[in-house]
């Protein structure tokens, strides 16, 4: 544990697994306390406790303004204040637009851009109190167009966009509102990226191939976001 975070707390969304879970850890692992928040509480009490520093697991789905209201509200009251706010919660619908399905149209529009807005609505007042960073993993796919992910690209295009906005109304807060945009990483969300489509085309740029990769990419990412760039692209290893 380094402990360049040491007397920081962090808020992380989708803490249960793939990017945000591995932000989570390295944030522990820098001696920063940590608010781990997810929609399912499936060992997210076990992941808290396995973390070296205080951890609190938090369940929240960010589809519910009310949920994300109140894990804002838990985190502050258990660790005192909040530092750093990362939004890594996402879903992915796969197909041609044509033949997509209203629902999941909804769906995808609805958590990895509604849900990153309501996130930053509740957490911004405490992060105006520490001067803190808001940071929200979007995606390359958000500018670069990537086969079949019609709604999944529309909402990571959509999150830079705001990313941009927040920063220009919460800059003179003090507040840092930072895009992180991943090229397309190893995680049970992105199983299937890498296989070919029917029109014998690969589905999207090729995976990162292991969880050691994944760490030193969000070691990356801490780095950068540290120096204050507004908006990363980390591209695929």
């Amino acid at each position: 544990m380094s402990g360049d975070l040491y007397g920081k707390s962090a808020f992380v969304v989708g803490a249960s697994r793939g990017i945000g879970k591995e932000v989570a850890e390295e944030y522990a692992d820098r001696g920063a306390d940590v608010a781990v928040v997810a929609r399912s509480s499936d060992d997210l009490e076990t992941f808290a406790e396995s973390l070296p520093t205080r951890c609190v697991p938090i369940e929240c789905d960010v589809r519910d303004d009310e949920t994300v209201e109140r894990a804002v509200t838990t985190a502050v009251d258990c660790l005192g204040a909040i530092d750093v706010a990362v939004n890594s919660a996402g879903m992915i619908t796969r197909g041609r637009l044509h033949e997509a399905d209203e629902a999941d149209m909804t769906a995808v529009l609805d958590v990895n851009l509604l849900g990153a807005l309501r996130v930053s609505k509740h957490v911004l007042p405490a992060l105006i109190e520490t001067e803190g960073t808001l940071l929200h993993v979007t995606s390359e796919a958000g500018s670069v167009g990537v086969p079949e992910l019609p709604s999944y690209c529309a909402s990571k295009g959509g999150l830079d966009a705001a990313v941009r906005q927040l920063a220009v109304d919460y800059g003179s807060d003090g507040v840092s509102v930072v895009a992180i945009a991943p090229g397309t990483t190893k995680t049970s969300m992105n199983e299937g990226l890498g296989r070919r489509t029917r029109r014998g085309s690969r589905s999207g740029p090729r995976t990162s191939r292991t969880a050691a990769s994944g760490r030193r990419r969000t070691s990356a990412t801490l780095r950068r976001f540290s120096r204050g760039i507004s908006r990363t692209t980390l591209p695929a290893r």
